[in-house]
């Protein structure tokens, strides 16, 4: 459904950790006057707890021209003005949607899909004051989840909402140094460890750090990975369990699943976790400029969970904990795709490791083999196309028999450690560009930077028929993703289509199988 405006064009963009919406106003950019006394549009950030939903802070900020697409679970919002009227709507992925990786000792490797009742959002808005409703699809009908006030945002710095310098012990502490300039970096952030237990959790992130940087994949960069540790306080100690009946009081909450909504091993946020916390940890995440948070949770038994849409890893102190985290960070650094069967193929894009389209594969160059689809029989060390990824049975095909984003036992296959390899190539060359497009598909298209969006790394863009546009990116070899699921009349039909360029500049066609030939 395309965004409402009322009144006139105002901006509005859905950007956490994830995805877009907006429209922009339609008398241009403020001029230098209007944006030094109060900015046009802010971005504000939610937590939602179960049926409450809470403003963390507001900043200014400004946005694309239509919506872009979205994908997987999704929430809807309304921007309702004093007079009560809905000012502005769109769609955001659901923050709560999360991943549960694997299993040891023999158990099935398969992802479970799973949902907690916590999650922080990002939406960008008309700095009109209000409040927001979220709206979730249930059954055909849209159920209300909570509302938030919204103030105005006078003049253009940010705005914390919520106090969270009393959640925190002291300043992120670095425990694993890098010289690179381009060093990735991590935040491990302390779970269930009290006041009097925080010597314990130095030694767990220290140990959590080692095992990591002995993983497949990552042992060969070390160099180039920076970890920092942030100490919180926790009134008890421990992790929630709802088998055993045992509720701790921690700073975030946490605890094991209850094998309904999500399984056990899936060690996540209750709606008991306080917004002040939540903000803190994104306040920290921002100043040191960590890739991905890691919440180490005081816990023996195996578990952990990822929240693709906020970009936080938990784990417990297990000792296969570093697996999960291996191949979660796998995700969210190197743009790896899962390489799982099962019945959900809508669930995530292609990637450089996956593809629906064997004509087409990313790691063509890399083949051993002509038999296309490869069947399991084939050596272990073959490069094909193995039937199953991505969550699905059929249609979707893997580089190898097995590999960590298939089973967090196994190594890295050959394609994805050529992948995390040319991640820290172009990292350490400071390889950062930008690569034009221009559109040839007789109708709209969406496109946008494989990577996290930010300064180096541009988001949705609308590019019209005839058009080009230039995007921002932080790898150009990694390409660009186009979509159309959300244009009225496409020339082209394409979701989630990741293409590679070969130059830094491109033109797309009408081709549904590749894009970038006519």
């Amino acid at each position: 459904m395309p965004v409402r405006c009322v009144g006139r064009r105002l901006s509005i963009v859905a950007l956490t950790l994830s995805l877009l919406n907006g429209c922009a106003p339609s008398s241009g950019p403020p001029s230098s006057d209007e944006v030094e006394s109060t900015a046009e549009t802010v971005v504000v950030t939610l937590a939602l707890r179960g049926g409450a939903v809470e403003a963390l802070s507001l900043r200014p900020g400004s946005g694309p021209l239509a919506q872009p697409p979205t994908r997987g679970a999704i929430l809807r919002w309304e921007l309702v003005d004093t007079d009560g009227q809905v000012i502005a709507e769109g769609k955001v992925e659901d923050p709560r949607a999360l991943r549960s990786e694997g299993a040891v000792d023999g158990e099935d490797h398969e992802d479970d899909a799973a949902r907690g009742d916590v999650g922080v959002l990002t939406l960008h808005l008309p700095n009109e004051p209000g409040y927001i409703r979220l709206l979730e699809p249930v059954g055909g009908e849209l159920v209300e989840l909570g509302q938030a006030p919204m103030p105005r945002l006078e003049g253009t710095r940010e705005s914390a909402l919520i106090d969270a310098s009393r959640d925190l012990v002291g300043q992120p502490t670095v425990i694993q140094a890098s010289q690179s300039s381009s060093a990735i970096d991590l935040l491990i952030v302390a779970e269930g460890y009290t006041e009097g237990e925080l010597a314990k959790f130095r030694q767990d992130a220290a140990a959590l750090t080692t095992r990591l940087m002995a993983q497949d994949g990552y042992a060969k960069h070390k160099a180039k990975i920076r970890v920092h540790r942030q100490d919180v306080r926790s009134t008890q100690s421990g992790v929630a369990d709802p088998v055993l009946k045992r509720d701790p009081v921690t700073a975030f909450e946490l605890s094991f699943g209850n094998d309904g909504a999500r399984p056990r091993r899936c060690v996540m946020f209750e709606p008991s976790v306080g917004a002040s916390a939540l903000a803190a940890i994104r306040a920290r995440r921002e100043a040191v400029g960590a890739e991905a948070v890691v919440i180490l949770a005081n816990h023996d038994e195996y578990g952990g969970c990822a929240s693709p849409a906020t970009g936080v890893v938990t784990v417990t102190r297990h000792a296969e904990s570093a697996g999960i985290l291996a191949h979660e960070l796998g995700h969210t650094l190197f743009k790896l795709s899962d390489e799982y069967d099962g019945n959900r193929c809508d669930y995530y894009e292609d990637g450089p490791n996956v593809s629906s389209d064997l004509d087409h594969l990313p790691w063509a160059s890399m083949l051993t083999t002509s038999t296309l689809p490869t069947p399991l029989s084939a050596s272990s060390q073959t490069v094909g196309a193995f039937l199953g990824a991505n969550h699905c049975t059929t249609g979707a095909y893997r580089p190898s028999k097995t590999c960590k984003m298939r089973d967090l036992g196994s190594p890295f296959c050959a394609v994805c450690k050529a992948q995390i390899d040319r991640y820290f190539s172009l990292a350490s060359s400071g390889s950062t560009g930008a690569i034009t497009l221009r559109n040839q598909t007789n109708g709209d298209v969406f496109v946008r930077c494989p990577d996290q969006e930010g300064p180096s790394c541009s988001g949705w863009t609308l590019v019209g028929s005839g058009a080009e546009a230039t995007l921002r990116t932080t790898s150009p070899g990694f390409g660009v993703i186009v979509d159309t699921t959300t244009i009225d009349d496409p020339g082209v039909d394409l979701e989630q289509k990741l293409i590679t360029p070969k130059t830094s500049s491109a033109t797309l066609y009408a081709n549904e199988s590749d894009p970038l030939r006519p």
